[in-house]
């Protein structure tokens, strides 16, 4: 019994515990340096001066196909004032879904008639010195027709522009009717407005 005890003693005054060590502190991975994206380079500082950013502004002064020819007077390119007869309207629009139509009104009487009350000319910072300078008029539009689809009225219109497209002056010339703007071309014995679409109007002038 005593020879048991002793056994029992020698083996726990023997037996040690196990020190449970803290784990070492966690080494953080290594942050990889930021690749670099390629910068592009800066552009080119724009030369607004610069001739090569003209593109005037030209649609062809033959008369379209048309039943009736009218009589047809040159003016000013760039030049709105006076009185204009619509020979088409047409939509040729790719859409399938919306129509199309090309009319010839040229055997009707549709007289668009712009008096010119108000006048602004402006030399632009960059050269024109080939074109006009930068126009701005207004007054009063009156339409007399013939027929119900352009009932005669009296408008107010603002035309505005210059024969050339340039990144500060964007497309030539600007017409708004009652405030709402249409594109336009203003050649010297035509005239083109644009609307949704590819839609156009196309006049000729005649006083």
């Amino acid at each position: 019994m005593l020879f048991l005890f002793l056994f029992l003693c020698l083996e726990g005054c023997n037996h040690t515990d196990e020190i449970i060590k803290p784990p070492p502190d966690e080494i953080p991975e290594e942050i990889p340096e930021e690749i670099p994206k390629d910068i592009p380079d800066e552009p080119e500082p724009v030369d607004y001066d610069d001739p090569d950013l003209y593109v005037e502004i030209t649609i062809p002064e033959d008369i379209p196909d048309v039943a009736c020819i009218p009589d047809m007077i040159e003016g000013k390119k760039g030049e709105i004032a006076g009185k204009w007869k619509l020979l088409t309207n047409n939509n040729n629009n790719a859409d399938y879904y919306k129509p199309q139509w090309d009319i010839d009104y040229s055997c009707d009487t549709i007289i668009y008639e712009f008096l010119e009350e108000w006048r602004l000319e402006t030399e632009l910072s960059f050269p024109v010195e080939k074109f006009s300078p930068w126009v701005r008029t207004s007054g009063t539009l009156i339409v007399k027709s013939s027929i119900e689809r352009f009932p005669q009225n009296v408008f107010r219109y603002e035309f505005k522009g210059n024969p050339v497209f340039h990144p500060l002056c964007g497309w030539g010339f600007t017409l708004s009717i009652e405030g709402k703007e249409y594109n336009c071309t203003v050649m010297k014995s035509v005239m083109e407005i644009f609307f949704i679409g590819t839609g156009r109007m196309f006049f000729v002038r005649i006083e």
